[in-house]
């Protein structure tokens, strides 16, 4: 099924709605009923979707209210397994041919696709099936997101609130072992990518070549951090690159508040 990203969301206060972002390294959930706010996390090392599905069972026997049923389940499936394709260039037909020419893929992948209406992108990628086909009889309506959909949404509700806006404008999406970012040149997508590091140095090193290949300078850019507090230590390192650093921190630790 088709998911269609606008910049405006619509969530009925009085409406039961669980949210899960879905990870390698773990599952975080929101619930929200009668306008509250509940998340809970559990991380996890480097998971193969096997074991997030074992731990998924352990969790529900945990917390038995995520056997009841939901007025809608939102699903974010964070990986890099993803392509981004203009709409004139999509065909639904042709799935696997267009993710495989950046993503290494197994015969029984799943995929599935999110259209992104500001930029008329499609964003094409792998879910963590077997997490969806667990909630299905739990709500007659379940969203499924990649990560980095949500995210380009993001980048384009702050651009849409800023007076001013730099000749480049790069936001990160910072996670404990991973990050994605997106750039804009003059108000347009340049470029999205999302990487892998362990230490701060490995970051530093994937963020300077975009730097690099895309020809950003420095005097001329804006940097806007999403998802981790001031003081981590990847940020520390670069206000030392530039003044020009804006942090907008998720306002609970649960990593699913990036999206929420």
């Amino acid at each position: 099924m088709i998911s269609v990203i606008t910049n405006k969301t619509h969530t009925k206060k009085n409406i039961k709605e669980l949210s899960i972002l879905v990870s390698s390294y773990g599952l975080s959930f929101m619930m929200r009923e009668q306008g509250q706010k509940k998340f809970f996390e559990y991380t996890l090392e480097k998971a193969h979707p096997v074991k997030l599905s074992q731990k998924l069972k352990e969790i529900v026997d945990e917390r038995p209210v995520l056997k009841e049923n939901f007025d809608q389940i939102n699903l974010l499936h964070h990986n890099n397994l993803n392509t981004l394709i203009p709409q004139q260039f999509f065909d639904p037909n042709n799935l696997k041919l267009i993710l495989q020419q950046n993503v290494k893929l197994l015969q029984t992948d799943a995929l599935s696709y999110n259209f992104l209406e500001a930029q008329q992108l499609f964003n094409v990628y792998v879910p963590f099936n077997e997490i969806t086909k667990y909630f299905i009889p739990h709500s007659h309506i379940i969203n499924n997101w990649h990560s980095g959909s949500y995210f380009l949404q993001q980048a384009e509700v702050i651009k849409t609130e800023q007076t001013s806006l730099p000749i480049f404008e790069i936001f990160v999406n910072l996670f404990p072992a991973d990050f994605q970012i997106v750039v804009y040149r003059n108000n347009k997508l340049l470029a999205y990518n999302h990487f892998d590091y362990q230490t701060t140095e490995e970051f530093l090193y994937y963020f300077f070549f975009m730097f690099e290949t895309l020809n950003i300078q420095e005097p001329k850019s804006q940097i806007i951090i999403l998802g981790q507090d001031a003081q981590h230590e990847v940020i520390n390192e670069l206000r030392d690159f530039t003044n020009k650093l804006q942090i907008l921190p998720a306002k609970n630790p649960s990593q699913i508040n990036n999206f929420f």
